[in-house]
């Protein structure tokens, strides 16, 4: 998806394409209302500026979406799939 679509999408599916990314839903919420981004670069600052910081409990729950380092995802979902190609 490039990022004149993903400013175009509804608020459902946007929230859709960038929850497999990262699950913490105030960080999907911020990238999602930030929207229309002007450039990569643009939605790329508004994801590292809404990272910062991460708390504990966010970054307990993004782990729990991905595997253990060394095991291989074994659903066949979006997250799952990103996570083949790290």
């Amino acid at each position: 998806m490039d990022l004149t679509e993903f400013n175009s999408l509804d608020r459902e599916a946007a929230v859709a394409a960038v929850g497999p990314a990262l699950d913490v839903q105030r960080w999907i919420e911020e990238l999602v209302s930030g929207r229309p981004y002007g450039s990569t670069e643009a939605i790329l600052d508004a994801a590292r500026s809404a990272a910062n910081p991460f708390t504990d409990a966010e970054v307990a729950q993004a782990l729990l979406h991905h595997p253990m380092i060394g095991q291989r995802p074994q659903e066949d979902s979006a997250a799952a799939s990103l996570s083949r190609n790290e």
